[in-house]
């Protein structure tokens, strides 16, 4: 319960924001909402939804809920259907909102309003958001928004998600309905169509958009001159090879040398310290402080710079209107892996972190797509598989470690590819060729604002979960290391090591860097910080990077990132992956797949590497 200026309490209202991938929909979330958010599982669901907190301009609180992008609401015998479909019906129905505000896009009303015309058969009050109506008017389409309303019954505020005063009059739009005591009005263009009905929606949506929309201009728009270029077949490709190429550069030449700038001038500063305040502390206590949890810590705050230039980059991609292209782009590829282009914005979120794309397996709408598109997803290296790549490559390989970073990347690609066409024909194989079929939104400038609040609540969140896991795991494995006799050698850890070793010196690994890699199952950031604890790197005060070039030869290096990167997903995404495909026996096989080609893969690296070195 929050309160008003005055001190009173008011009962927050609960409006959830519903609308069709690529409208600006999370724009209008972010810009609603600011820092006051939070992402996590509908009650009772394993389906992740967005939750934020705003206040309307007469200071009543408003819980918003931003829903996961469906083109509809599907209905219950659909068996088959994308699961978003079912996720934002069944959402609706139960928690019963004060509101539910319908994101359009103004230049694609007609296309939208299929959506609009199943809300508005649901018990709940119904307002239309039709965001970039700028971008409309620009490609000489005249809306005539009242009479629109009207005819549907429910208020429509035409705006612009990335004009901070739409947003101010969204919420003045959102307090009025709130406040508003008269039954909603019956929709103007007759009753409303059954929403089991698709071709009944359609001819409905005719009579409400007849006279209402007019077209000014036939000439071709600057977003189709532009997407003659990047939807091309090669020269779209390479362009798109080129904006990935261009990620991974600033990713190492900008994010490297923030590191090793936050580790000199931050973390062996404190580490340096916490070594004179506990310098008169037991042997056990020190190392706990010093080798466990600082180590850990340090570690976490040194990726942030590679996340931050990877998820910046990500965010603003998408608010540019080019991710969804790539899709297009890649349809080609995706249907030689017996998929099609809409398996690749999942794939292609994998770069930032596996567990939302395998979250984003929902949207597409065959079982056996699902499944295929999930079970590649880990082989996609994630933004946490990179950092401990571009350290580690940085660390061995000099001026060649950008070579290095394409090629192992490079390398899980097209193991992806190969995986992938071995699945389609066999045990996943479907003869029916399905067609893309999917809205593209208009180009329009990011929104430096709301790149800012994304990038901040994607930081936050891993300093909040993954940062966690990574000091507790530092933690366990530093007792591991220590007890129980305070020796490294006579340790359980290494006893452990040990025990695997074995298969690990076949690819060039002792066992300490197979208990490092193991430790990637934690958390894949958790690598380094093993490595960190076992090479004693608290204690010692000297760089991690200095202290694995004096103890690792580069062509077993070369076999840790090939096993780092091709190794099974982190916990939470084999979670995240149980949860979607509600199948133990698909999970089970990726993970066995994934680490025979690891250690496979990791042995043939160390074979080559060492006829060089």
């Amino acid at each position: 319960m929050l309160k008003n200026p005055a001190g009173n309490q008011l009962q927050d209202k609960h409006v959830v924001l519903v609308g069709r991938p690529n409208v600006g929909k999370s724009t209008i979330f972010n810009s609603l909402t600011g820092l006051s958010q939070h992402t996590g599982n509908w009650p009772g669901k394993t389906v992740e939804v967005a939750t934020g907190f705003a206040r309307l301009p007469d200071g009543t609180p408003v819980r918003i809920v931003d829903l996961p992008g469906t083109y509809s609401l599907g209905s219950p015998e659909e068996s088959d259907s994308a699961l978003d479909e079912a996720v934002a019906r069944e959402y609706v129905l139960e928690t019963s909102p004060d509101l539910v505000v319908a994101v359009v896009s103004a230049a694609g009303l007609q296309q939208d309003l299929y959506l609009v015309a199943q809300l508005l058969s649901l018990p709940v009050p119904v307002m239309v958001a039709a965001n970039m109506a700028d971008v409309a008017a620009r490609q000489g389409l005249k809306v005539d928004y009242r009479l629109l309303s009207r005819r549907l019954g429910a208020s429509v505020v035409p705006m612009s998600a990335t004009h901070p005063a739409d947003i101010r009059r969204l919420g003045s739009a959102i307090m009025a309905v709130l406040q508003s005591t008269r039954a909603r009005n019956a929709p103007g263009a007759g009753p409303l169509p059954d929403p089991r009905h698709p071709a009944g929606i359609h001819q409905w949506v005719d009579q409400v958009t007849y006279g209402a929309i007019q077209e000014e201009s036939n000439g071709i728009t600057t977003s189709q001159r532009i997407d003659g270029f990047l939807l091309h077949p090669w020269l779209g490709l390479a362009f798109m090879l080129a904006v990935l190429a261009g990620i991974f550069w600033l990713t190492f030449g900008v994010g490297q040398p923030l590191q090793e700038w936050l580790e000199t001038g931050l973390v062996l500063p404190v580490r340096g310290l916490a070594g004179r305040v506990l310098s008169g502390a037991p042997l056990w206590l020190r190392g706990l402080v010093m080798d466990g949890a600082l180590a850990g810590a340090g570690t976490v705050i040194t990726f942030l710079p590679i996340l931050a230039i990877f998820f910046a980059a990500l965010a603003i991609l998408e608010d540019l209107g080019y991710l969804a292209r790539t899709a297009v782009v890649m349809d080609r590829f995706m249907h030689s892996l017996g998929l099609h282009g809409k398996s690749f914005i999942p794939l292609f979120l994998g770069f930032g972190c596996n567990v939302p794309a395998i979250m984003g397996v929902r949207t597409i709408d065959s079982r056996r797509g699902r499944i295929l598109t999930a079970v590649l997803a880990p082989l996609v290296p994630c933004a946490a598989r990179m950092a401990v790549l571009n350290v580690i490559a940085g660390v061995f390989f000099g001026a060649r470690a950008p070579v290095v970073v394409w090629s192992l990347v490079s390398l899980n690609i097209l193991s992806l590819a190969a995986l992938g066409v071995v699945l389609s024909r066999t045990v996943l194989y479907d003869p029916e060729d399905r067609e893309l079929l999917m809205e593209l939104p208009p180009y329009h400038l990011p929104s430096l604002r709301v790149t800012g609040i994304v990038l901040w609540h994607k930081l936050w969140s891993f300093l909040g979960k993954a940062g966690t896991v990574i000091v507790c795991a530092s933690v366990v494995v530093w007792a591991l290391a220590y007890f129980p006799g305070g020796e490294l050698e006579g340790s359980y850890l290494a006893a452990l090591g040990r025990l695997i070793e074995p298969v690990g010196l076949l690819a060039g690994l002792d066992w300490r860097l197979v208990l490092a890699t193991l430790s990637g199952f934690v958390a894949k950031e958790n690598s380094l910080a093993t490595l960190a604890v076992i090479y004693g790197v608290g204690s010692s005060g000297v760089p991690l990077g200095e202290v694995l070039r004096s103890a690792i030869s580069p062509p077993s290096a070369l076999a840790f990132l090939v096993a780092v990167m091709l190794f099974m997903p982190c916990a939470a995404t084999v979670a995240v992956m149980r949860q979607e495909l509600k199948s133990g026996r698909w999970v089970a096989l990726s993970l066995l797949m994934l680490l025979v080609l690891s250690f496979g893969a990791a042995t043939i690296a160390f074979r080559l590497a060492s006829l060089i070195w």
